[in-house]
């Protein structure tokens, strides 16, 4: 009696024990999927809200991949595992250029500071701060308000950088430049739907360098904007063409809604143009969305330029906004 009990003990420990394993090796498929799906939305111009959205989040499916190959591993499905590796190899391929930092010794120095305060919500006094504590020259700010810009300027952003081009607008509309140096040819980048700014300043030991304060419409459909992913890759396909139109040094910052991943984005950094997350090689530096319990997970913010290198970037919070900050250092070169 005591004989079939066990038996029956070790025929249960079995079953549950294949069972695991058969879920675990599903779970693997499933994290390699994924994987080589994120291989592809890395490099296909998506212009879907769906396909946007997934593109944002191809480091995690990368992650994911590397899992796969520990479950395949455990469970000694070779054949499988040899594929995991190739895929996550792939994969993790895509990702390197952001962990490695380019050399920015020497040159002159720069530093910019960018928010998007979430239709004027934003602490603008976070903003004075790191504008004071980092000695920025530039700063340059998404979804200003009216309201904003004089909460702005009531912070003593004036004595700081002395020199404003501004366009507020209500509904995350407007946009501004702060500059320590004088700015000249200000103007408005043409046929975007948002404030995108751009105005030129004689930087010592450079010259003229024109910068800009970016935000293109998010590929997210709104009542208002039903066709918005075309527009969002129309409009960084138009922010593209006034990039490249750019003789000399150049620096673009603010909120693309767009991330590493998205071939749209990265079409962006031809002519020199390198993104600071890249050229600093920090990583996943994830600014959105800031208000959440989970905290920041993707990366739509940046600073790129040509004829600079980034030294350093960083971010941080601004109270009320929904985008972490940025700060980047950049060297003449």
């Amino acid at each position: 009696m005591r004989g079939r009990r066990s038996g029956r003990v070790g025929d249960r420990g079995s079953v549950i024990l294949r069972i695991l394993w058969f879920v675990v090796v599903v779970l693997g498929w499933l994290l390699i999927a994924a994987a080589a799906v994120a291989i592809w939305l890395h490099f296909y111009a998506s212009r879907g809200e769906v396909a946007t959205a997934a593109t944002a989040v191809v480091p995690f499916a990368v992650l994911g991949g590397v899992l796969a190959v520990v479950f395949f591993a455990i469970a000694r499905r070779w054949i499988a595992l040899v594929l995991a590796v190739v895929v996550v190899g792939v994969a993790g391929w895509t990702q390197y250029p952001l962990w490695v930092h380019d050399d920015a010794s020497g040159g002159a120095r720069v530093t910019v500071v960018s928010a998007n305060i979430r239709l004027g919500a934003g602490d603008v006094n976070d903003l004075v701060e790191r504008v004071r504590s980092t000695g920025a020259d530039v700063l340059a700010v998404q979804e200003l308000s009216p309201e904003a810009l004089q909460r702005l300027r009531d912070a003593g952003i004036g004595t700081l950088l002395p020199n404003e081009y501004s366009a507020p607008k209500p509904g995350g509309r407007g946009g501004a430049l702060f500059t320590r140096q004088p700015m000249r040819d200000r103007a408005r980048v043409p046929n975007l739907l948002f404030e995108n700014l751009r105005a030129v300043i004689d930087l010592p030991g450079v010259g003229a360098t024109t910068v800009f304060s970016v935000h293109p419409v998010p590929p997210v459909k709104q009542q208002a904007l039903p066709d918005a992913p075309r527009l969002w890759a129309t409009e960084l396909s138009m922010l593209g063409t006034e990039l490249r139109g750019v003789r000399g040094p150049a620096i673009a910052a603010g909120d693309f809604n767009s991330g590493y991943d998205h071939k749209r984005f990265r079409d962006l950094l031809v002519g020199g143009y390198r993104d600071a997350g890249d050229t600093a090689g920090a990583g996943l530096l994830p600014t959105y969305p800031e208000d959440r319990w989970w905290g920041p997970a993707v990366t739509l913010d940046h600073v790129i330029s040509t004829g600079w290198r980034a030294e350093s970037l960083s971010s941080f919070t601004v109270g009320g906004s929904d985008h972490r900050g940025l700060v980047a250092v950049l060297r003449a070169g």
